[in-house]
């Protein structure tokens, strides 16, 4: 159970407090995870947008290239955690050791 100080006293919160805060992390989770879930999709739009020439009707795409545009595509929706993605993808970019760029590889 947790507990808040009342008047220097530490007091059991009582249900409705607990259910109250337990409600207010959840919204805080979800406003997060929605603010990543943005964010990936503006970086997702950049890179298909980065390929589009390779979808006109006079350049045949790979099967590589298929396949990234598709991965792309898919993208947030492949994503568990929207929040470790976000986090990964940005140790990556800080260049942190040992850490693997979430994106799917360009061909």
């Amino acid at each position: 159970m947790t507990t808040k100080i009342v008047n220097g006293e530490e007091v059991q919160l009582t249900d409705a407090e607990e259910q109250a805060l337990l409600d207010r992390k959840s919204r805080s989770e979800a406003g997060e995870s929605n603010l990543c879930l943005a964010s990936i999709r503006r970086e997702r739009n950049k890179r298909l947008q980065e390929t589009d020439y390779f979808a006109l009707n006079d350049v045949t795409l790979t099967d590589g290239m298929k396949s990234y545009r598709a991965t792309l595509r898919d993208l947030p929706s492949t994503i568990s955690n929207p929040v470790s993605f976000q986090n990964q993808w940005n140790e990556f970019e800080q260049g942190k050791d040992g850490v693997s760029d979430p994106w799917p590889t360009k061909p």
